[in-house]
């Protein structure tokens, strides 16, 4: 192992550590390697992983920085955590930590390989969620998060691992001993800007990661760089460059070509235009939110983008984006398409019922009002009518009490006609429509006569006193 278990070497294959048998090399990273290993004392069989701290960082912090990881990962318990099983240093003085073995794929390779959709990596992905916001309620930020950290099983159960470079939230100077010297741990595609700035770190720290990871997942590429982009243009990328909206992933032309953008599709199980759709709207928001470049502008908590998501697959409002009507009621259509179907089904047999009984309402009343109507129209003939009968009875009464006083006096019709325009003039003055209707007799009667300028005379009086009347007829 090159003077110890820092690199990798055949050297170390056979050696026991502790109560564990060093089988093969697994990997190596930052701080560390890691092997797989099995019980060595016959108390029980399985495989492990050993942990082994690179001697190069073995200095006055270097084994309480190791130790500490170990009491970090011993009070971590969760499901989709690696189980921390044992630790302890070798005689010569080489820290270990025992880990639950877990075989299984980076969490994108294993999407990838079985073409999974949308909805299943959003499964996947909120298990992670679980596990890093278990690590936050114990004060620990992962600071490492990236596929290599992520197994999926065969049983398609998610692990995170290594918190190596884990440190705690909360301040105190033995929180800050662990601090101090230690060298920058991080993965450049991976690291948020105030890692790069060697600014503190906080929750929001791992949420960058996750938006990093679930761009990664959902539109198969970084959102800052290129996939082989060197450490360097990655860092600076995460500086300078501002993401790519994760729709815009299934554009070609946007950092992609064709064929390319068509692999992330199939991969995905679907098509460029497709999946784009299925990306836009709620997805671009989260993502865009968990990678604000600003701590202060992401998810405050793990948990509040595992809710919006968990909204998302609902078809609920999520809360990164503004509630609208429209939006709201999308939402609210899209959550219940099949109670809203068979609602909308019901209130459209009620609509038609309501619309039957209101247009036989209109057709009641329509005919209704015609009977008004022509009840009001016989009413008005009644009314004219014995109206014609009371100016005929009137005219009649006139016209023989006119005659009858010039029985003992002879008049020419000239002279009875003047006599009863003088008469009826005094005699119906409050009736303007009889003394019109009598006017227009006797304007016809003068106009028999060739008296034409009396007649025309009459018929203008005639017409005055219709004037005041609401009898059309005579109007």
């Amino acid at each position: 192992a090159g003077g110890g278990a820092g690199g990798p070497g055949a050297a170390l294959v056979g050696r026991t550590i502790g109560h564990y048998v060093i089988e093969a090399l697994l990997g190596q990273g930052g701080t560390g390697s890691v092997w797989r290993a099995r019980r060595s004392d016959g108390r029980y069989e399985g495989r492990v992983a050993v942990k082994l701290l690179h001697l190069s960082l073995l200095g006055r912090d270097g084994a309480v920085r190791f130790e500490r990881e170990g009491a970090i990962l011993a009070r971590l318990r969760h499901p989709n955590i690696a189980q921390l099983m044992d630790a302890g240093v070798t005689p010569d003085g080489q820290p270990y930590l025992v880990l639950e073995l877990v075989e299984g794929e980076p969490i994108d390779a294993y999407c990838d390989a079985r073409s999974l959709g949308l909805e299943p990596r959003l499964a996947l992905f909120a298990d992670v969620l679980a596990a890093v916001e278990q690590a936050h309620s114990q004060l620990v930020i992962h600071r490492d998060i990236k596929p290599g950290n992520i197994l999926v099983g065969a049983d398609g159960r998610v692990k995170l691992l290594d918190f190596g470079i884990a440190r705690l939230l909360q301040d105190g100077d033995d929180a800050q001993t662990l601090t101090v010297d230690a060298r920058p741990a991080l993965t450049p595609q991976y690291a948020a800007p105030e890692q790069v700035q060697a600014a503190p770190v906080s929750t929001a720290t791992d949420v960058y990661a996750l938006g990093v990871l679930l761009f990664r997942l959902l539109g198969g590429r970084h959102p800052t760089c290129a996939d082989d982009a060197s450490s360097a243009e990655a860092l600076r990328a995460t500086l300078e460059t501002e993401p790519l909206r994760l729709s815009r992933a299934m554009t070609p032309g946007a950092g992609a070509d064709a064929a390319a953008v068509l692999q992330v599709a199939q991969r995905r199980g679907s098509t460029p235009a497709r999946l784009r759709r299925l990306l836009q709207g709620d997805l671009d928001t989260i993502v865009a939110k968990a990678l604000r470049k600003n701590p202060a502008e992401r998810y405050a908590t793990v948990g509040a983008l595992a809710d919006d998501l968990r909204r998302h697959r609902a078809h609920e409002p999520i809360g990164a984006r503004p509630d609208s009507l429209g939006y709201v009621a999308a939402k609210f259509l899209r959550r219940h398409r099949g109670w809203v179907a068979a609602t909308g089904v019901l209130v459209l047999a009620i609509a038609a019922g309501v619309a039957g009984t209101v247009t036989q309402a209109q057709r009641a009343e329509a005919q209704a009002r015609r009977a008004e109507q022509q009840a009001a129209q016989a009413q008005r003939e009644r009314d004219r009518a014995q109206h014609d009968l009371v100016a005929a009875e009137a005219t009649e009464e006139f016209m023989t009490f006119l005659l009858s006083s010039a029985a003992d006096k002879p008049f020419t019709i000239s002279e009875l006609l003047l006599r009863g325009e003088t008469l009826a003039r005094r005699q119906f003055a409050g009736d303007p429509a009889l003394r019109a209707r009598l006017m227009l007799s006797m304007a016809g009667l003068t106009s028999e006569l060739d008296e034409q300028d009396r007649s025309l005379a009459l018929m203008r009086e005639a017409q005055a006193a219709a004037a005041s009347t609401d009898d059309r007829e005579l109007q």
